[in-house]
């Protein structure tokens, strides 16, 4: 498990999050991205200590059948939901490859994350808050080389906006700002 942790640092030292506007990865009508495969074996108590949730609405239930498993408290505004999935655990039970999904209006609009995120790695998102009911704002971890993994040296806002198409919802990166931690 180090070593996985190490190769996702170690090709993660350039990142999307250093585009003043980011490349939008979203496409309306996309659908849920499958799951990575993540091995929750070396840590079953992580499951039982009810770190993860049931599903409670459609879109948990589209999230789940993805192969995903759900945490943390759903996030809403109007008819727009950010809704929390991992496909595993570290030692700790921190979530390891998870996302941010949005969904209006009942319909997946996108993921906050171009690629699914790691615990205490370059990337990782730390928060993510409506701000209207069409606009988010989010905070990642913004790590340097250098950096232990308990304290990154920068984190990175990013904005994004939620556009209605005629195929549908699409969550996207509107800008990005880091700001120094220490």
């Amino acid at each position: 498990m180090l070593i996985a942790h190490a190769l996702v640092l170690a090709l993660a030292t350039s990142s999307w999050l250093d585009a003043p506007t980011p490349t939008n990865w979203n496409a309306a009508g996309a659908t849920i991205p499958r799951a990575p495969h993540a091995d929750m074996s070396m840590n079953p108590r992580c499951i039982t200590a009810k770190l993860t949730r049931r599903p409670v609405s459609a879109a948990d239930r589209a999230i789940v059948a993805a192969g995903w498993m759900l945490f943390n408290k759903p996030v809403a505004s109007g008819a727009s939901v950010i809704i929390d999935g991992q496909s595993g655990f570290d030692g700790m039970c921190r979530p390891t490859y998870y996302q941010a999904f949005v969904f209006s209006a009942g319909r997946f609009a996108g993921t906050l994350a171009p690629r699914a995120m790691q615990s205490r790695a370059l990337g990782s998102l730390q928060t993510a808050t409506f701000s209207g009911r069409s606009k988010i704002g989010a905070i990642f971890n913004h790590y340097a080389d250098s950096d232990p993994l308990c304290c990154p040296s920068r984190l990175t806002n990013v904005a994004y906006r939620i556009d209605a198409t005629r195929r549908g919802p699409v969550v996207a990166p509107v800008s990005t700002r880091s700001y120094k931690t220490q």
